[in-house]
């Protein structure tokens, strides 16, 4: 069954040099994986190598096109038609374009697929090109073919969306070469995976190959002239199949090492006729100097032959010494004799070997799982979007934007886009660049501005993870200035947070929104309103957020709502484990709160309530996580109260570790005035805690009062004394709003987060 059922079907150009009858590994994958995805439309670009080959063919969903008058010449010699296949392939797949748009361009190999598939992505971008690399040749030979248009055939790596290699090795090399997309590793498959049920003398061996150098057929002949040599009244022969520019030299080599009559050269035949000498023969040899993947030991091991192959390219991948197969020294026909003679003398060794190789390839490599795992790449890749992230703050620093920043970095890779990141600060994380906070700070937003219209002009688009002077006003400029679209999320009001900080508002936030003001508060207004009026879009954590923004003049539908990913992982360590271990004695309940030491978060309040049911002989403890400009007056506010044996301020700390306090507590306070969409909340409803918050903002939307928390009205010291001895005097409850948090947070998923903002990002690059 098609993973594309009730979808419209989809239109593949493919680019492949080579195909039916003219076939090789990457073309017999081409054909076995588009025949078995029914639901998509294929039409196959390919150099017609002969004049007896039709030009254009129908077969159920693949149209092959063959392209080029046909030649008699020798395939292999064909050098200037296959040149020119490059420049007729892209030419005919545009005209095939405008008649019926294809939605994915998919080349088969880099070189002559891949210089055709380049040409038309440069002319629609929009499209993904999805790139497969099978080639088997050396790296050397690559780069001495390639020539002077190295910098040309790199292009085909960095042009990929996606890159779908057949071995590990592969993948290396494609990265080294400047591959940028994503890239999947899904090997060749083979087609009938059956007992074995032949077993004779143990000394029929067999290779299939094309006949070139790399696959070291003339190691192969000296090994069976050497083997020969050892056991020279054994009745054992050598198969080689397939053809290729080397045959006259390996015939004229079996000669002169005296074992012409027991070397057989089958040709060139068509993949039902190799399976069935496979079938005759006991022992497969193949002695590859380089492998992409090497499916000619796949095919033999379907047919529970033992191998013996060298550990070089992608071979590795499948061949375990001793276990799925042998292996055998490059270019030694002495040690390759020494395996071949082992297996000979060991039928027990033959059917071990043998029976392990045809259950790896019936478990990993038949040709429905590769199918199926090549379908999701064409059903879900898309083009490759480089995106400059922008922020203040980035980890270690603590706060929701530098969480989202390291988030987006970290997950964008799985939705094709390369991430950067330019913030403030110190650090050495990959993709991510500094401007130092030692810098006065100017000079600071100077260089930062500089530095963002370098890396913008090489961005596709830009996104500030915050709605602060620092990164979303000087991006939005540097955006307008290079002509770039621009998205920037609002967590709060940037202007309202540093005048209550620095300039003296006292007002709550909806007040603020209200009011109007003069000075410094007026021009941050300014500079924040600018950051949001020039975004192509803008993303509100929570509706609430979404009506603030849209106060602020901006049109309804620029306003999309994403709620932010919130992930925090349980511990696994028992609740009286981690008591014991920070302290907190038996009996006694413990309240946490978490956020910055900022005046709307209220945690002297908090310190207030406590101090008062202490009092009131209430066996409670508080913990007070996190860091800010207002941690002096706190600890100030603590001793004055002389709780300092029962209130503790315990600073910032690792997520894993906050997982732990949280997991300890009976209770989650967050006391605040303000709140767009609280990480904090979120954190202790996955954990499965009790909550009390305040009845503002974004909190409405998270907790539903009396089923996954307790709202109450900010700084009402009344109201949360007596929340809190109610669910002290209730296990029952606290057990019961934990569980039902837990239950709701699921919501807050990564992967929801991560896909809303891929689409909307797309979105915005194409208005």
């Amino acid at each position: 069954m098609s993973l594309s059922q009730g979808k419209p079907k989809k239109n593949i150009a493919v680019f492949s040099l080579a195909y039916q009858p003219f076939e090789g590994g990457a073309e017999i994958a081409l054909r076995e994986i588009a025949s078995r995805i029914k639901d998509i439309h294929f039409t196959i670009f390919t150099h017609r190598f002969s004049k007896t080959w039709e030009q254009k063919e129908e077969r159920d969903n693949i149209t092959i096109v063959r392209l080029g008058r046909g030649s008699d010449q020798d395939w292999y010699k064909q050098r200037g038609e296959k040149r020119l296949y490059i420049k007729r392939a892209w030419q005919e797949a545009e005209k095939h374009h405008r008649h019926n748009p294809f939605d994915v361009i998919w080349a088969s190999m880099a070189a002559y697929a891949g210089g055709a598939a380049l040409l038309f992505k440069k002319r629609y971008p929009d499209i993904p090109l999805i790139l497969t690399l099978q080639e088997g040749d050396t790296e050397k030979h690559i780069l001495e073919r390639v020539g002077f248009l190295l910098p040309v055939w790199k292009k085909i790596f960095t042009a990929a969306d996606h890159i779908q290699v057949i071995s590990t090795y592969l993948k290396t090399f494609a990265k080294r070469h400047g591959a940028q997309g994503q890239i999947s590793i899904i090997p060749n498959g083979v087609s009938d995976v059956r007992e074995r049920t032949k077993h004779g003398d143990g000394k029929t061996i067999i290779t299939t190959s094309r006949l070139v150098p790399k696959n070291g057929v003339d190691t192969l002949i000296k090994a069976f002239a050497f083997l020969n040599y050892q056991l020279p009244t054994t009745n054992y022969k050598l198969i080689i199949v397939g053809g290729g520019p080397e045959e006259e030299r390996l015939k004229k080599l079996a000669k002169e090492e005296n074992v012409s009559e027991r070397v057989v050269f089958k040709g060139q035949m068509p993949s039902e006729k190799i399976g069935a000498e496979l079938e005759q023969a006991d022992i497969f040899v193949r002695l590859s100097r380089s492998e992409g993947l090497g499916s000619s030991f796949l095919e033999a091991m379907a047919k529970g032959l033992p191998v013996i192959g060298t550990r070089v390219g992608g071979i590795p991948d499948f061949l375990i010494d001793n276990e799925t197969g042998l292996f055998a020294e490059i270019d030694n026909p002495e040690d390759c004799a020494a395996k071949i003679e082992k297996l000979i003398r060991s039928k027990e060794l033959q059917e071990r070997l043998g029976e392990k190789g045809r259950s790896l390839v019936k478990e990993k490599y038949t040709w429905e799982i590769v199918s199926k795992g090549f379908e999701i790449i064409l059903q879900n890749t898309q083009p490759r979007i480089n995106c400059l992230i922008t922020t203040g703050i980035f980890p270690p620093e603590i706060g929701g934007s530098a969480t989202y920043s390291s988030t987006l970095l970290q997950e964008f890779t799985k939705k094709n886009i390369i991430a950067r990141v330019l913030t403030y600060g110190k650090g050495n994380k990959k993709g991510v660049i500094y401007i130092s906070k030692k810098i006065p700070k100017g000079l600071r937003h100077a260089i930062f501005g500089i530095k963002l219209i370098a890396l913008g002009l090489r961005s596709d688009i830009l996104l500030a993870a915050d709605s602060s002077i620092a990164a979303a006003t000087v991006t939005a400029y540097v955006a307008k200035m290079i002509k770039k679209p621009y998205l920037v999320r609002v967590t709060g009001d940037y202007a309202w947070e540093q005048g209550v900080q620095r300039f003296g508002v006292k007002e709550f936030m909806n007040e603020f929104q209200r009011k109007a003001y003069r000075g410094r508060v007026n021009i941050l207004r300014k500079a924040q309103r600018f950051a949001v009026e020039n975004a192509t879009y803008v993303i509100a954590p929570s509706e609430y957020l979404a009506k603030i923004t849209a106060g602020w003049g901006v049109k309804c539908e620029k306003i999309k709502v994403i709620s932010n990913n919130v992930e925090i992982n349980e511990s696994g360590i028992k609740k009286e484990e981690i008591r014991e271990k920070i302290g907190i004695a038996k009996n006694n309940f413990l309240l946490v709160s978490t956020g910055r030491l900022v005046p709307w978060k209220g945690f002297a309040t908090v310190i207030d309530t406590v101090q008062e049911l202490r009092q009131k002989k209430k066996e409670i403890q508080l913990f007070i996580i996190g860091d800010g400009p207002d941690k002096e007056k706190l600890q100030q506010r603590i001793k004055e109260k002389n709780a300092e044996q029962y209130i503790f301020l315990i600073g910032r700390m690792p997520k894993k570790t906050l997982a732990q306090y949280i997991e300890a507590s009976d209770i989650f306070v967050l006391n605040t005035a303000y709140e767009g969409f609280s990480h904090q909340l979120i954190e202790a409803m996955q954990l499965g805690c009790a909550i009390i918050t305040t009845r503002v903002g974004g909190n409405e939307e998270l907790i539903k009062n009396g089923k996954t928390g307790i709202l109450i009205e900010y700084n009402k010291k009344e109201e949360l004394r007596n929340n809190i001895n109610k669910l002290i005097e209730s296990r029952t409850m606290r057990n019961k709003l934990g569980e039902n948090a837990k239950e709701e947070s699921k919501q807050y998923s990564g992967e929801a987060m991560i896909e809303a903002t891929n689409k909307l990002l797309r979105e915005a690059l194409k208005s």
